[in-house]
């Protein structure tokens, strides 16, 4: 009997310790350099644009036709390119974007009939940003 009563206390012991552990909130990992957006991808009305990206001036192009649209949009970057991707990471996904491709320079979502692809192209010298570089395009339904 006496056993039995050790065994019992032992597990409810056992069991109180195990139940705090599961109690306790886990705090998520305070990140470093968080980007937020001020603005839209021009020739986009909801793709999220990093605060101080700058245009570039150059291979910007947007063409629509009755078959579809595309978009390539050029931004310098002032940032470091593997946080702004990490930006777009978590944030497109949460407006619908299914991410199907990522590697470190490039990463491509779809969402309903819509095909984006993100370009992150280091620069070749120091005095020049890198670049991020948008295309957004329709997706043919044939």
């Amino acid at each position: 009997m006496k056993k039995n009563l050790l065994i019992i206390f032992a597990t409810l012991a056992l069991f109180s310790c195990i139940q705090d552990d599961l109690e306790t909130p886990i705090q998520p990992p305070i990140v470093s350099n968080e980007l937020t957006a001020s603005d839209f991808v021009k020739g986009s009305e909801d793709i999220p644009l990093v605060s101080n990206l700058v245009l570039s001036e150059n291979n910007n192009v947007d063409f629509d036709s009755d078959s579809g649209s595309f978009a390539v949009v050029d931004y310098e970057s002032p940032f470091d390119l593997e946080v702004v991707q990490g930006f777009y990471l978590r944030t497109l996904p949460q407006m619908g974007w299914k991410l199907v491709k990522n590697d470190q320079k490039h990463s491509r979502f779809i969402r309903d009939s819509e095909k984006l692809e993100i370009d992150f192209i280091q620069s070749d010298t120091e005095d020049e940003d890198d670049l991020v570089r948008f295309s957004l395009s329709s997706i043919s339904k044939k």
